[in-house]
């Protein structure tokens, strides 16, 4: 809803790649019926996914214009997974049992990286 109040440029239309309606192919078809005809708009989709492989290859095939990468190679996620793991780690070291399983993981809050 937030993309769609900022973004000036045309409409903003959502889609899903697993098992969620819409789907990122029907969300680019309904996008590309808003174009005004003659406007020479091209479709743009925006993938929020982490890695390539399946999924973004399932978003490539969804016909828009221009696809996004992946944001794994935003060094913020690094740091998000980073501070997960270390928190996640610190939290189940004190409840783990002596076959090293950690069945209790409690979320913690995010740390400010700086980025």
């Amino acid at each position: 809803e937030e993309l769609r109040r900022l973004w000036p440029y045309g409409p903003v239309t959502v889609g899903y790649g697993s098992a969620a309606a819409p789907t990122v192919r029907e969300a680019v078809a309904a996008a590309r019926a808003a174009i005004e005809p003659g406007a020479g708009g091209r479709v743009v989709v925006a993938s929020y996914l982490l890695a390539p492989g399946f999924f973004q290859n399932r978003v490539l095939r969804a016909g828009g214009d221009v696809v996004t990468a992946p944001l794994a190679p935003d060094e913020r996620l690094v740091d998000v997974v980073l501070d997960r793991y270390d928190c996640a780690v610190a939290r189940a070291t004190t409840a783990c049992l002596p076959d090293r399983r950690c069945p209790v993981l409690a979320g913690c809050a995010a740390r400010t990286t700086g980025h």
